[in-house]
């Protein structure tokens, strides 16, 4: 908006303008470079320099899913491992009922840390052993992690995923 304000003193050729046009055409020259630079230089520097190397692979499944789901991840090649701990939710369908019913379902939730190169393997791993093929059979999700650290060795980074 600050350019379009100054388009009519960079054009000027009124007495006096000599010395405000030089200043604008150099201001709206400098809006365009940085627009420019912000919209095609940083996501170009931000895919190339990951900033959160390491993530949280984070999953919500059917408990009886949980064994089957277990031992195709243990079978991946230096698995980090992973949390398990009960939990209860419900997502956009809800079952009709009376009063005493409650909507809150019994899910498995899954934490795994890993390093972002593994994040793809573990996160089909996960949406192929836990599928049901049917509404409520969970959710995953990938979350930025920005800094771990082993509370024994006092290690940080992203080497403990």
């Amino acid at each position: 908006m600050a350019m379009l304000g100054l388009i009519p003193a960079a054009v000027s050729t009124s007495v006096g303008s000599e010395t405000a046009k030089p200043f604008a055409v150099v201001i709206i020259g400098g809006l365009i470079s940085a627009t420019l630079l912000t919209l095609t230089m940083l996501p170009a520097l931000y895919r190339n320099f990951k900033v959160h190397p390491m993530k949280e692979i984070r999953a919500y499944i059917q408990p009886f899913m949980l064994a089957k789901l277990t031992q195709a991840l243990s079978e991946i090649p230096n698995f980090p491992g992973m949390s398990v701990s009960d939990c209860e939710g419900f997502g956009r369908e809800k079952v009709a009922g009376n009063q005493d019913y409650t909507p809150f379902l019994a899910k498995k939730r899954i934490e795994i840390f890993a390093s972002d190169d593994r994040v793809e393997e573990i996160f089909a791993i996960i949406m192929q052993y836990a599928s049901t093929h049917q509404h409520g059979a969970g959710k995953v999700y990938v979350i930025e992690v920005l800094e771990g650290g082993r509370i024994n060795t006092g290690e940080r980074g992203p080497q403990v995923a």
